[in-house]
């Protein structure tokens, strides 16, 4: 393993947390993170937020606590639909690892 650090700074940490937001719907997220890019602020995520609560959201799991070191993440999470867990850890995964990449 190469322990490699994932958040580079507090804007990749600003991101993991959006992206925890984010992909926790049963919808798809259609690469809405991708479409913003790299550089954004809190203000766009306000409005990206704004727009996704125009519909109903239907939240795969329940965060309860995160944990956010240099090289690696602790989720508490419960699952609230079958089948949640997984496919928010695969959006998720994909989701922040095309980011990071």
């Amino acid at each position: 393993m190469e322990k490699r650090d994932i958040f580079g700074d507090d804007n990749d940490r600003w991101r993991f947390l959006q992206a925890l937001y984010l992909f926790n719907d049963i919808e798809p997220s259609n690469n809405i993170l991708w479409q913003v890019g790299r550089d954004y602020g809190r203000t766009t995520f306000k409005t990206i937020k704004a727009s996704l609560e125009k519909r109903e959201r239907k939240p795969l799991v329940r965060l309860m606590a995160d944990c956010l070191m240099p090289n690696h993440y602790h989720l508490l999470i419960e699952e609230i639909r079958d089948g949640g867990i997984s496919k928010f850890m695969h959006k998720f995964g994909t989701g922040y690892t095309n980011y990071f990449n």
